[in-house]
């Protein structure tokens, strides 16, 4: 059998398994074993193969006597680690409602909710207090990747204390370890005009666009909207925010 633990021993498995899955195996009890020690393997070295693991749900889908508990919860824990991936959510749909009713998975479901509806801070507390039944040390490192990606389709630039609570970092020095383990998504940090700035995007740059002949610039406004939005939430569960004094 490959070598899980490493990267190309893992990927070699995951082509292997996932050609088997496109091919005649595909929902085969045959693949059990092999589909779950790649979700073993991924929570213990932090790989990710969304595919493997939406087969192993789609298998105790139409296995229901060979479905287990733990790894319901294992597999959805790696979906919610892979967000903003629509992983989870697919696997969502195919989960049967004895499986939604145990306490494992029912536990990453509603971290996923948190982590869908933007509430970071509440998030990262929940995992802190009690973190999934499957045990994952890769998980926050993960989440904290999911926030910085849907701060930067929004934001192009962010007061530092609204990020540090976004992110769950203790202060500026531990933001700029997070823009430098995540060049693509941060920018820079100036910990002395307290502000993060985000690389930029479609989303969180305005734009010129021609209406009826004229170039009308769009988004600054919309974007002060969505800081003064994003501040109250923030300080209605960590209350850090100041007052702008524009």
């Amino acid at each position: 059998m490959a070598d899980l633990a490493s990267p190309e021993g893992f990927a070699a498995e995951d082509a292997r398994l996932q050609a088997l899955i496109d091919g005649d195996y595909d929902l085969s009890l045959e693949l059990a074993e092999p589909l779950e020690a790649m979700v073993h393997a991924q929570l213990a070295h932090g790989h990710y193969s969304g595919p493997c693991n939406l087969a192993l749900v789609r298998m105790y889908q139409a296995h229901p006597h060979a479905a287990k508990e733990s790894m319901y919860t294992a597999a959805l824990t790696l979906g919610l680690a892979a967000l903003p991936a629509l992983d989870l959510l697919a696997m969502q749909y195919l989960l049967p409602p004895s499986a939604r009713d145990a306490d494992g998975v029912r536990e990453v479901l509603e971290l996923a909710e948190l982590a869908e509806t933007a509430r970071y801070p509440e998030l990262f507390a929940r995992v802190r207090a009690s973190p999934p039944a499957a045990p994952f040390p890769h998980l926050r490192a993960k989440l904290q990747r999911c926030a910085l990606c849907n701060i930067r389709e929004t934001f192009r630039r962010v007061e530092l204390p609204i990020f540090l609570a976004l992110v769950d970092a203790a202060d500026a020095a531990a933001a700029a370890e997070l823009a430098a383990a995540h060049p693509d998504l941060v920018e820079g940090v100036d910990a002395a005009a307290g502000m993060v700035t985000m690389r930029a995007c479609r989303g969180n740059t305005p734009a010129e666009e021609p209406q009826g002949g004229v170039v009308k610039e769009r988004g600054e406004a919309e974007a002060t909207r969505y800081e003064d939005v994003l501040r109250l939430l923030v300080a209605s569960r960590v209350g850090v925010v100041k007052e702008r004094g524009e």
